[in-house]
């Protein structure tokens, strides 16, 4: 009877997940390009806490970008830095006139970490269109056009592409399966907004209408976590406002960004990635209670059927089953996104995905993280 029951929940939750891979798939073919020729006047906001190793190349891709001079300005707020990042900023203000800097003083609540340096940023912009990156990036110099050619007059929010490595520059293969993983996310990024349902995106690529922000009340509701300045904020846009959203799948979007350096950063970021869900919307929560729960079934089951196999042998027909779902939602989003060399990945990411779900789902979850040291 139990092994009867867990066969029908496997199977019941496997065939959810498909339904779920399909619908990203088609949203992914519903994308669109940007139409927008306007060029309003831009605030790029970055949030800069102890980056004094990465701050001078974030500042000087985004001075050197081919968008009118006149027309964006680059905000740096330093967020309580002791390191030299503050300093390297202002021996950069004379090189050019967008750039200003301001400083986070103490951390009131109920914004707290990046919310709090990014919303006084917001509160001090002249533009009608917030960017934002993290300090650790360099955006191309055609980021800023790139962005704002999605900016049609319905459009409220833009969300864009992060990468770590170039297609075909040689990496470690733990560094390409990372890069697997983040397009598997954009994957669910890109699909779901192009059915008109922001689940999630990254704040390193990140741009919406000033108005659109104070629609849905800044960070007020969500800053008491340190993250979710990104997939919590186009949350509340789809629920509380009309305005659209686009995913920039261009390239003249993609944004580069710096990988941890060592397991301990990288699995402080998987935590605070992992430590947000019980703050979503309840049908996405439940979702993702779904989903986990899947994972752990087929994990569990798949490690029985070595020792009985006549009972759970049908895990491995779902995991067959995951896995042909889950190849074409691959390679149109690496097609897509120009990073058809990561497909070859996909029988070893297949395996290592399941684990590394459960392990930093739990973890995320239950766990504390720490934000910048």
């Amino acid at each position: 009877m139990h092994l009867t029951l867990i066969t029908i929940c496997l199977i019941g939750l496997g065939f959810l997940y498909l339904c779920g891979i399909v619908i990203l798939l088609i949203g992914l073919h519903r994308l669109k390009n940007g139409m927008n020729n306007e060029t309003p006047f831009v605030s790029i906001i970055v949030a800069a806490r102890n980056e004094d190793r990465h701050i001078e190349h974030c500042v000087t891709a985004l001075i050197d970008q081919d968008y009118p001079q006149q027309r964006y300005e680059i905000i740096v707020v330093d967020d309580r830095s002791h390191d030299r990042t503050p300093e390297i900023v202002n021996t950069m203000l004379e090189r050019s006139k967008n750039l200003r800097l301001f400083h986070v003083g103490t951390e009131p609540s109920p914004l707290v970490g990046k919310k709090r340096a990014l919303d006084l940023g917001i509160r001090q912009s002249r533009g009608e269109i917030i960017l934002t990156t993290d300090a650790d990036c360099l955006p191309k110099s055609t980021w800023i056009g790139g962005m704002i050619k999605y900016f049609e007059p319905s459009v409220g929010l833009v969300a864009g592409y992060t990468y770590t490595e170039e297609p075909g520059e040689r990496v470690t293969v733990l560094q390409r399966l990372r890069s697997v993983e983040r397009i598997s996310v954009a994957a669910v990024a890109a699909g779901s907004i192009g059915w008109g349902q922001g689940l999630t995106c990254t704040g390193q690529n990140l741009a919406y209408r000033k108005k659109v922000y104070y629609d849905v009340g800044g960070f007020s509701k969500i800053g008491h976590v340190r993250s979710g300045d990104d997939d919590l904020l186009i949350q509340r846009v789809h629920r509380k406002t009309s305005w659209q959203t686009r995913y920039a799948v261009s390239s003249e979007t993609y944004v580069r960004t710096k990988p941890p350096s060592g397991a301990r950063p990288y699995i402080q970021q998987e935590k605070r990635r992992a430590s947000k869900g019980f703050l979503y919307p309840p049908w996405l929560t439940l979702s993702l209670l779904a989903l986990y729960s899947f994972y752990i079934l087929l994990f569990v089951s798949l490690w029985i059927s070595f020792f009985d196999w006549n009972h759970f042998s049908i895990a491995w027909y779902v995991l067959g089953a995951k896995a042909f779902g889950e190849f074409p939602l691959l390679v149109k989003i690496c097609t897509l996104l120009n990073r058809k060399d990561l497909v070859v990945l996909f029988p070893v990411a297949e395996i290592v995905h399941i684990p590394y779900l459960i392990i930093f789902g739990l973890w995320g979850t239950l766990c504390t993280y720490s934000w910048k040291e």
